[in-house]
């Protein structure tokens, strides 16, 4: 996902916007992945997150099946169509992974002024 912070340090206003990826071993999360489960939480739904994120669904399932086997646990619950629909639920893990990238995303964000302040405002 992509963050952005707005701030004006006794100058005119000033917009950051930075993506993580996150690499570790053999695992890889990316910002598209995290966008896709933060849609899925969101609507319930693959097909209709993939729409939102204009993504084929057979991307988002590749990017799905990809995460799961590198992380080792289930990120989605999946339900069959049939009479009362289609759905997809973030697991318990799929939620804490997805918690605790928003609680890493907030505290970056509440640091970039200071970040910029100490490296980039005497340069930009």
């Amino acid at each position: 996902m992509r963050i952005g912070a707005a701030f004006q340090s006794g100058q005119p206003q000033c917009y950051l916007e930075v993506e993580f990826s996150i690499n570790r071993g053999d695992v890889h999360i990316s910002s598209k992945l995290l966008s896709l489960l933060l849609l899925i939480r969101e609507t319930q739904s693959v097909r209709s997150a993939c729409s939102r994120m204009q993504v084929s669904y057979s991307t988002a399932w590749n990017m799905l099946n990809a995460a799961e086997n590198e992380l080792g646990y289930p990120l989605l619950l999946r339900n069959k169509g049939g009479p009362s629909g289609t759905g997809s639920l973030l697991t318990p893990k799929g939620q804490e992974l997805l918690n605790a990238y928003e609680q890493f995303e907030s505290a970056a964000k509440e640091n970039m002024e200071t970040l910029y302040d100490t490296y980039l405002r005497n340069v930009l």
